[in-house]
């Protein structure tokens, strides 16, 4: 199962659907909400990649970025 996760993973090209994602809110005047509850969830699939694959530092920094963000969210709900 964790194999099966990392190849999955890597198969997914991360920088054109968080451009895809930027184009929508964009053109679609979508709330930013939407936007940063995606990236939120990218930080974590990332987060759990790193911890699969033992990577304390990258860990650390992801769980780091998505405390922030997430903080960042509710101040300014």
């Amino acid at each position: 199962m964790k194999d099966k996760f990392l190849k999955i993973y890597e198969k997914i090209n991360w920088s054109i659907i968080l451009f895809v994602v930027f184009l929508l809110v964009l053109f679609f005047n979508l709330n930013l909400y939407i936007a940063l509850t995606f990236y939120l969830i990218v930080i974590f699939l990332d987060g759990i990649v790193m911890y699969l694959t033992k990577q304390k530092k990258g860990f650390i920094i992801s769980v780091v970025s998505a405390l922030v963000l997430g903080a960042i969210m509710l101040l300014f709900l």
